[in-house]
């Protein structure tokens, strides 16, 4: 997986949203999973830390939809 993102790290992401929620740290998080996939994993081993329910709440309901998610359920 290091060779995919490289070593843990922060991700800054810019954006506007709703409340505490921001679609486009959602977007992040699920191309992440994306790159992760197309290298192979199938399981990849990936902590997002929030400390807002809704942002984590809002996060699963992308994921649930992400094409990636999608694929390691098959």
């Amino acid at each position: 997986m290091r060779d995919v993102l490289g070593p843990s790290q922060w991700l800054h992401v810019a954006g506007s949203g709703s409340g505490k929620w921001c679609p486009a740290e959602g977007s992040l998080v699920i191309e992440t999973l994306s790159r992760l996939v197309g290298q192979g994993l199938d399981d990849p081993d990936i902590f997002v830390i929030t400390p807002f329910r809704i942002v984590a709440r809002q996060l699963r309901e992308a994921l649930a939809k992400s094409d990636p998610v999608m694929r390691m359920t098959d």
